[in-house]
């Protein structure tokens, strides 16, 4: 990709109402080098595409459309400006959703200049505010005093990491590639496993494994909370169940390298217990049969692994949570019945 030292990866469908306000925010970026918003469409039935290529034809330069014929789901559609990516390298790249848009014009030469000077670091990224279904302003992605915050891996995984979202991170373009996108392309077909590899999560993980993050506390733009997507659109089960399938398809990513994710993994099912049955299983009956079928399967996934990271969490339990393992339903149930 001649001189393109940036690329913007914006994966779309049906977002007419949105796409436009996102579009402007990324070509008023203030910057001394070039940069390409790559849109990739999938299979959009509005005025989506229409709105892009009247962009196309004032910005032939600075925008590109990769369009799909129908709609083949989120992770296609990423793999898809993967591919692009990996075709057309640029040094650096970011992600931006088409209902997302930018307040800070200067936070792509901010970024770059960071990490053109630290090349340590993998990922720059920044605060943002919520933006609700009814155009309110809901809050801060993070609230604390620090004005700037260093990360590593091990800080992630024992959840001490302070990350980007989607809108407020430019990472170095080091990880993407062919075989990269073939193992993500085994993800396809199980929604539940789509959303463990798709994500700003699995971005930052994976760039963050042999680096830095950097995070500044500044408002960059307006990350917007919809009911459409998977995760702001699921019960309160199973956006608990997509996080515990997301930590056990991370330990298997990462080659059985980091037991935490096992760990991490096994503490969502105090969330479960606790927070959405309330130690109640007859509370089960108010979900739908398929988040029944993965709480089964993930229980028993989890019993699949060494009893010392079983102990470990049963004892976690027993001390910081000052809870009795009597009175968790579904730890019993992982921890006595192994084989289930």
């Amino acid at each position: 990709m001649d001189n393109v030292k940036l690329t913007i990866l914006m994966p779309s469908y049906n977002k007419e109402q949105y796409i436009e306000e996102s579009i402007i925010s990324v070509l008023s970026q203030k910057t001394d080098f070039a940069f390409k918003l790559v849109v990739t469409d999938d299979g959009s039935t509005d005025k989506t595409v229409e709105i892009v290529n009247d962009y196309i034809k004032k910005y032939p330069d600075k925008v590109v459309l990769l369009p799909s014929e129908k709609n083949q789901g989120l992770l296609s559609n990423i793999i898809k400006a993967y591919e692009y990516l990996t075709e057309n390298q640029s040094p650096y790249f970011c992600c931006l959703d088409a209902d997302d848009y930018y307040t800070d014009y200067n936070f792509y030469q901010k970024a770059i200049d960071f990490l053109d000077v630290h090349k340590d670091y993998n990922i720059y990224s920044s605060n943002t505010y919520y933006l609700g279904k009814n155009q309110e302003e809901i809050q801060n992605n993070y609230f604390f005093k620090e004005k700037e915050c260093h990360s590593t891996f091990e800080d992630m995984l024992n959840q001490k990491a302070i990350l980007g979202n989607t809108i407020s991170s430019i990472f170095r373009n080091c990880v993407i590639n062919e075989s990269l996108i073939n193992k993500l392309k085994q993800y396809q077909g199980n929604h539940y496993r789509e959303h463990s590899v798709r994500d700003d999560d699995f971005r930052n993980r994976i760039h963050l494994e042999n680096s830095k993050a950097y995070y500044l506390n500044e408002i960059v733009g307006f990350y917007r909370t919809t009911q459409s997507g998977l995760y702001q659109g699921s019960n309160n089960l199973k956006k608990v169940l997509l996080k515990i399938q997301a930590y056990i398809d991370m330990y298997y990513f990462f080659d059985n390298k980091y037991s935490q994710f096992i760990t991490l993994a096994s503490k969502q099912l105090y969330r479960i217990d606790n927070e959405v049955l309330k130690s109640n299983m007859n509370n089960l009956l108010n979900y739908p049969a398929q988040e029944l079928v993965q709480l089964v399967s993930v229980i028993a996934e989890l019993g699949r692994y060494d009893e010392a990271i079983i102990e470990k969490v049963v004892a976690d339990f027993k001390t910081k949570r000052e809870k009795k393992l009597n009175k968790n339903i579904l730890l019993k149930l992982f921890y006595k019945n192994k084989k289930l």
